[in-house]
């Protein structure tokens, strides 16, 4: 391939990643304004439910394919991504969104170091800025910073290890299958992995209410996250290190939908904040990957 084709190739799994994040940016506040008062196990079946019904055709296919892959894989597969949707749901649900989207914000470096990827200078540069970034963008206003509850920190650090180990996970899948792919095999297993915890709290008795809301949010995210797990498996195949970096415009493109959508406004350090974070964006390398 031309350097060329390498370019628009690259221009391609950026704008993907990118696209990712735009949707992922929405996810948080969906489910902070949807679970509250629910059932978040029910929440997390109806959701998975309403994604999963997009690939039923591809199931024949994800089935045949699947001794392709050792037990293990599949097994971490589906203790990661159980405990990873329950865990961040429940963070969104005790922690503020900003301290969660900050201290999410060190997921990127820790994926880009689980997954071995070469570190440069230019990486280390982007990878700084965008943390520092981010947690100017997310600041109060007076500069301050509350504790967030216990509960909510044990629920967001159980949810950045096993979104890690999700994304570690990326390569063998990708080695199997087609992004769109990665997509159905993530949110059907995801359906299988949450179930239990749905079928348990009906066996005890627990309620199990879902009001309007969580109704509407759990049907808005069914539809979109299955198109930001296909964008961000081809953003991370081809082009892994600003894949994984680019989670950092999440609180910016996040704000800036609120702007849009909401009308809210932003103050001085949110924009000084977007803007080393895009800065940051853009000392990342877009060079495919090999694999």
């Amino acid at each position: 391939m031309g350097s060329t084709g390498k370019n628009r190739l690259a221009a391609r799994a950026a704008a993907a990643g990118i696209a990712s994040i735009a949707i992922w940016s929405v996810a948080p506040v969906l489910v902070k304004w949807g679970v509250s008062g629910a059932n978040i196990a029910l929440f997390l079946v109806l959701r998975f439910t309403i994604s999963a019904l997009g690939f039923v055709g591809m199931v024949p296919t994800l089935w045949a394919r699947r001794r392709s892959l050792p037990g293990r894989i599949w097994g971490l597969l589906f203790l990661c991504l159980g405990a990873n949707f329950y865990l961040q749901t429940l963070a969104l649900e005790t922690l503020p969104a900003a301290a969660y989207i900050v201290l999410f914000a060190l997921n990127p470096l820790l994926s880009f170091l689980v997954l071995r990827l070469p570190l440069t200078r230019r990486t280390v540069a982007a990878a700084a800025g965008a943390i520092l970034g981010a947690a100017v963008f997310m600041a109060a206003g007076d500069g301050s910073w509350a504790l967030p509850r216990p509960a909510g920190l044990l629920a967001m650090a159980g949810g950045m290890l096993t979104w890690v180990m999700y994304t570690a996970l990326l390569p063998p899948l990708q080695r199997v299958y087609t992004d769109a792919e990665v997509s159905g095999v993530t949110n059907l297993v995801a359906l299988a992995a949450v179930a239990p915890v749905c079928l348990a709290h009906l066996v005890s008795g627990t309620g199990l209410e879902l009001p309007g809301r969580a109704l509407i949010a759990a049907i808005a995210l069914g539809v979109l996250l299955p198109l930001a797990y296909w964008m961000f498996s081809y953003s991370v195949r081809r082009a892994p290190v600003f894949g994984i970096l680019c989670q950092y415009l999440e609180p910016v493109l996040g704000v800036l939908l609120a702007v849009l959508l909401l009308g809210e406004r932003l103050l001085l350090h949110q924009f000084v904040g977007g803007a080393i974070v895009i800065t940051a964006m853009g000392l990342v390398p877009l060079s495919p990957s090999n694999t």
